[in-house]
């Protein structure tokens, strides 16, 4: 039996470099999160398993103390509709 493999710390920072020059494509007036922000708590929910928008916002906000030392995350977590209108688009 193989031993299991440490775990791979996850750097949210790198998630945002990645994704920093992608376009907004919402409206400038509905722009109440960071896109970038919005992107990265979706990646960490897919990463932990949540099965949609529902869920990531349900673990963003269980996480959110964890989530506020590495976003900035000046409007709060976004809600599930907020996630799955950016996703969607």
């Amino acid at each position: 039996m193989s031993k299991p493999r440490a775990a791979v710390p996850v750097r949210l920072r790198s998630i945002d470099k990645h994704f920093e020059s992608l376009p907004d494509p919402r409206h400038q007036r509905n722009r109440r999160h960071l896109l970038v922000e919005l992107i990265t708590i979706a990646v960490c929910g897919v990463i932990v398993g949540c099965s949609g928008p529902t869920a990531m916002a349900r673990w963003a906000r269980a996480n959110k103390d964890w989530l506020q030392k590495v976003l900035a995350l000046p409007q709060g977590i976004p809600s599930p509709d907020c996630i799955r209108r950016v996703l969607s688009a």
